[in-house]
């Protein structure tokens, strides 16, 4: 077996031990947001930074870059850009700040690891490029809604209906999903799913910051701002793919915030067990 070819899909894009290289760079997105995050929390809050820590966080980082996946930088760029705003006061995280913008500069500029080049892509809109046919299947799950708005056609239905609506579309692509979390939602299960769907993350959203603000842990400070920056990053990569109905960034996802949330109850377990004893 080749493992070049298992590691590399045919556009020379990193996919791993995947079947897909966006599904593999959004999944990694997810573990470099979580570690960027832990290690900009532990510079806010003056704390040593390991060195395995920040080897992992660059691993993952390549690992996404490689990807050459548009979904999970986006979704990396709008969380790390959140998390500078988050700490800003501390002078580390602007200077930080200003590195990396200054790096993503240099990149585009010099079209390093062909950066320019992937994200100009986006402005190819020929029959048979991935942009086009995301449109195609976006114009598709839009009439779906248009049709039934309140109830949607059915959650998964819409991947099947995909090729009475969009008779353009690729016979390859003829089953996929919105590409669009969002409209995914919408043409599924209509306004009324979507509604819950956006009332649930925007509640998660807050309830992770409140207690990144409220806490006077430290450690529980760090983990709230981590599940928090997750949760961004896969709230971001939705608006371009579905990663709900990809089995192995979902799970990822409720492997990390599930993860911080046992241990922010443990904290909360074990400093109302150390109050009691003082």
């Amino acid at each position: 077996m080749n493992t070049a070819r298992v590691a590399f899909n045919p556009d020379h894009r990193f996919q791993g031990f995947f079947n897909n290289s966006n599904v593999f760079g959004m999944a990694a997105g997810l573990w470099t947001s979580f570690c960027l995050t832990w290690i900009g929390s532990q510079i806010y809050f003056k704390k040593k930074i390991s060195i395995w820590a920040i080897i992992t966080a660059f691993l993952f980082l390549g690992t996404t870059y490689l990807t050459y996946s548009r979904s999970s930088w986006g979704g990396l760029v709008i969380s790390v850009t959140l998390l500078f705003i988050t700490l800003r006061k501390n002078r580390r995280i602007l200077f930080s700040a200003l590195a990396c913008v200054a790096v993503v500069i240099l990149m585009f500029s010099t079209n390093a690891f062909h950066f320019r080049d992937r994200l100009l892509y986006t402005q190819n809109l020929n029959s048979s490029s991935s942009n086009a046919i995301r449109l195609q299947i976006w114009k598709a799950n839009i009439k779906m809604f248009s049709e039934k708005p309140f109830f949607g056609v059915g959650y998964w239905q819409n991947t099947q209906l995909l090729k009475t609506y969009g008779t353009d579309i690729p016979f390859g692509d003829q089953q996929a999903h919105a590409h669009n979390q969002y409209l995914q939602f919408l043409s599924g299960t209509g306004v009324l799913g979507l509604t819950a769907y956006l009332i649930l993350c925007v509640y998660g959203l807050m309830c992770l910051y409140r207690k990144f603000r409220s806490s006077n842990d430290i450690l529980t400070k760090q983990f709230a701002l981590c599940a928090l920056m997750v949760l961004i990053t896969y709230l971001i990569e939705s608006f371009t793919d579905s990663p709900m109905d990809s089995r192995e960034v979902r799970n990822i996802m409720m492997l990390i915030i599930g993860g911080l949330l046992g241990a922010i109850f443990s904290r909360k377990y074990v400093n109302d067990a150390n109050a009691e004893i003082g």
